[in-house]
C-alpha cells in the first residue's frame, strides 16, 4: 500500500531530523555523527522492507531513475519526507527553545562538500542496496549509517554535513541552517545524488538485473 510506504518515509525523516537536531542543540561535539549515523542506521533497518527506507529526496530521485522506485510513488515519497522535516524541526523549536550557533558556511566550499558528500552517500548506499549481487543482506543499514557519520565528520565543519534536502529545509527554517546556505545546499545535493546515480549505473549495468518496483 502507498500510505504505508509514505507513512514510513514520514516516520524515517522525522525521527532524522529530530535526531540532527538534537545533537546540534546539545552541542554533543565528537560524538554527534556517530549518534546521527547510529539512529539512521536503525531507522534504515525498521523502514527498508516497506518503503526502500530512502529517507532523503535525492535518494527517491536516484531509485527513480534507476527504476528501483516508481516515478508515480516519488511526490508522495519526497511529501512526506519533507512535511516529516518541517514537522520535526518545529518540534525541534519547542523542545530546545535557547539560540544555537548557526553554522555560516563559505559558499564555493559548502557547495564543493555538498556534493561530495552527496555522491559519497548516494554510491555507497545503492551499492549496497540495490545490486543483485551484493542484496539481500544484513549489512546495508550499518554501511549507511557509518557513511553518514564519516562524511559528518569530513564535512561538518564545511557545509554542515547535510546531504539531504529535506533535513537542509526544515533546519534552514527554524536557523539551525543558515537559511541563505539552503539554496545551494539542495542544489549541490542534486548534482551529487544524479552523478553519483550515473557512475552507479555505469559501473553496475552488467549486474543489475530487472527490478522488480515497489
Amino acid at each position: 500500500m502507498r500510505f504505508n510506504k509514505y507513512l514510513t518515509e514520514f516516520l524515517g525523516t522525522f525521527f532524522l531530523v529530530l535526531i540532527i537536531a538534537a545533537v546540534i542543540k546539545n552541542n554533543e561535539g565528537v560524538m554527534g555523527p556517530l549518534l546521527i549515523g547510529a539512529g539512521l542506521s536503525g531507522l534504515i533497518y525498521a523502514g527498508y522492507h516497506i518503503s526502500g527506507a530512502h529517507y532523503n529526496p535525492i535518494v527517491t530521485l536516484g531509485a527513480c531513475l534507476l527504476k528501483l522506485c516508481k516515478w508515480s510513488d516519488a511526490p508522495g515519497y519526497m511529501l512526506a519526507q519533507f512535511l516529516a522535516a518541517l514537522s520535526a524541526s518545529y518540534l525541534a523549536l519547542e523542545l530546545f527553545q535557547d539560540p544555537v550557533t548557526v553554522l555560516h558556511a563559505n559558499t564555493p566550499y559548502l557547495f564543493v562538500a555538498e556534493i561530495l558528500g552527496s555522491f559519497f552517500l548516494v554510491y555507497v548506499i545503492f551499492n549496497v542496496a540495490a545490486v543483485p549481487l551484493n542484496t539481500p543482506n544484513s549489512y546495508y543499514g550499518l554501511a549507511i549509517g557509518t557513511t553518514v557519520t564519516t562524511l559528518a565528520y569530513i564535512f561538518g565543519g564545511t557545509s554542515g554535513a547535510a546531504f539531504n534536502p529535506a533535513v537542509a529545509t526544515g533546519l534552514g527554517l527554524i536557523n539551525f541552517v543558515a537559511p541563505s546556505d539552503v539554496g545551494c545546499i539542495i542544489i549541490s545535493n542534486i548534482i551529487g545524488a544524479l552523478v553519483a546515480t550515473a557512475v552507479f549505473y555505469r559501473l553496475n549495468k552488467l549486474h543489475l538485473q530487472k527490478s522488480i518496483q515497489r
